[in-house]
């Protein structure tokens, strides 16, 4: 068991690392908004939103080349960078 002290410690070297917490991430979406975005988008876009809510979570990093070069997508950087500026500007 850790100290507090040794605690904070290893937490500042996982941020001064870039190092995504331990702690599972938790779902962002509440059932309501789960139901209303599964209405308003198709499948592959509420997946992308999911999984973009998910990494923000895990990296907290809004730029755009951090969520493409950390996308789960087996395509090239370039093409995912592009698929993920193509789906944030969806009306």
């Amino acid at each position: 068991m850790l100290s507090l002290k040794e605690q904070w410690f290893e937490r500042i070297a996982r941020i001064k690392n870039r190092e995504p917490e331990t702690a599972p991430p938790q779902n962002m979406f509440l059932a309501f908004y789960q139901t209303t975005l599964r209405a308003q988008l198709s499948e592959a876009q509420h997946l992308t939103l999911q999984l973009l809510l998910l990494l923000l979570q895990a990296h907290r990093q809004v730029k755009l080349s951090v969520l493409a070069s950390v996308f789960p997508q087996p395509i090239q950087y370039c093409s995912r960078k592009r698929n993920l500026q193509r789906f944030l500007v969806l009306p």
